[in-house]
């Protein structure tokens, strides 16, 4: 195996691992005996005479004088809730995660994982370097990405969920939580088995199309180019800015570290409070569909004039 294709490998080795260890952490702690779905928050305050910002249910729960089978997430947590894992469902992710309470939704969902290549794209437009060999793989990586994105959001999640609704049958009964359920939802939403689209999101998209750009940056260098053409610049502001050939690529590291933390935080507790262990190991191996080939593109010559066009040519 040759240097460059140890340096490209070993991240990918890396975060299959970490991917696995969140989920099996958040799979063992759900202990196999709830699944949450939320509710709608009007409906269970009025029959409840509680207070909720959120309400959730638990659909493993006989009835709803089960322990723990309605949750309310109010102002401030019971101390009964609090002392328990089950606080987990109602925090919020800390402050300084930044964007991790957004990072399923749109555009979050998508420019968090185009952010590398959109730095690299801005770091030459400012850099009068658009027009390099370098730049023009950018520009396909970038289309591809958003190609990705789309098999993602079309296929992995909206095809597969027709198919499952398909083969997946409802049950025949009537549920005890039907009356709190929010508008837009099934019957006895929840009780069949259904993969964890978040989990999909978050491995198919989110870290893989992010960590793919990262290996590229550090494999290939641009910030040296970028620090000398900036020097002809009279944009006082860009000179300061790739003044130090180690801003770049700390920007980088930094920024994919708060992904990894952020993704992994929602994994985590996607798997330990919202899915059975079935139906977030089913989101996994779905979302493998598209990461190993983007690993195997990346990291091997098994589709050389693909690899070519994205990344130019790499001794791998």
């Amino acid at each position: 195996m040759t240097t460059m294709r140890t340096f490209l490998v070993s991240p990918w080795l890396v975060h299959f691992a970490l991917c696995i260890v969140v989920l099996v952490c958040g799979s063992i702690n759900n202990h196999g005996e709830r699944k949450y779905i939320p509710i709608d928050v009007e409906k269970y305050s009025h029959s409840q005479a509680e207070e909720c910002h959120k309400a959730f249910v638990n659909v493993f729960s006989s009835s709803m004088e089960d322990e723990r089978a309605l949750i309310c997430c109010g102002k401030n947590l019971d101390d009964d809730l609090s002392s328990t894992a089950y606080s987990g469902i109602c925090q919020p992710p800390p402050p300084y995660l930044l964007f991790s309470r957004r990072l399923a939704r749109f555009p979050d969902a998508w420019l968090l994982p185009l952010f590398p290549v959109l730095l690299r794209i801005i770091t030459a437009l400012f850099t009068g370097s658009t027009a390099t060999a370098a730049e023009v793989h950018t520009k396909r990586r970038l289309y591809f990405y958003i190609i990705l994105i789309q098999l993602r959001g079309w296929i992995l999640y909206l095809l597969f969920d027709m198919i499952e609704e398909i083969f997946v049958s409802s049950p025949g009964t009537q549920c005890w939580y039907s009356h709190l359920l929010q508008s837009h939802y099934h019957e006895c939403q929840g009780r069949v088995t259904d993969f964890s689209d978040h989990i999909v999101l978050y491995f198919a998209q989110i870290l893989p199309i992010a960590l793919v750009e990262v290996i590229h940056s550090f494999a290939v260098p641009y910030w040296q180019s970028a620090i000398k053409n900036s020097m002809s610049s009279r944009m006082g502001v860009l000179r300061w800015f790739l003044s130090s050939a180690r801003l770049i690529p700390t920007l980088l590291l930094l920024w994919l570290g708060n992904l990894y933390v952020i993704t992994f935080f929602g994994a985590y507790k996607t798997a330990m409070f919202f899915h059975t262990g079935p139906e977030i190991w089913i989101g996994y191996l779905v979302s493998l569909l598209l990461q190993i080939p983007l690993c195997i593109v990346q990291c091997t010559q098994a589709f050389p004039a693909l690899t070519t066009y994205l990344f130019g040519t790499l001794a791998i």
